[in-house]
């Protein structure tokens, strides 16, 4: 139940901006709504706490986890959103 409650509030601002994906030409996610929208699916909110990496190790597992979302025919996570997204936790 827990994961549901941090993903609806995430899912419902989507669906109330005209559900537009984040790989159109609107302005990228910030971190931790990027993380709490994209992650929170398969990972714990406290990931970055319990695994802290450099921001460069941090681009390499988010560009391996986007590349998992491809062969999972998800939505592709844009590149702008996985910088953002490295920078947020490797900064936690």
């Amino acid at each position: 139940m827990a994961r549901w409650t941090s993903v609806i509030p995430v899912a419902w601002a989507i669906c109330l901006a005209g559900g537009a994906a984040w790989g159109s030409a609107q302005d990228p996610p910030q971190g931790e709504e990027a993380f709490e929208a994209l992650c929170v699916r398969c990972h714990r909110l406290s990931l970055p706490l319990e695994r802290p990496k450099s921001c460069e190790q941090w681009k390499v597992t988010v560009a391996r986890m986007a590349e998992r979302r491809v062969r999972l025919k998800q939505e592709p996570i844009p590149e702008e959103t996985q910088a953002v997204l490295a920078e947020y936790l490797a900064a936690r």
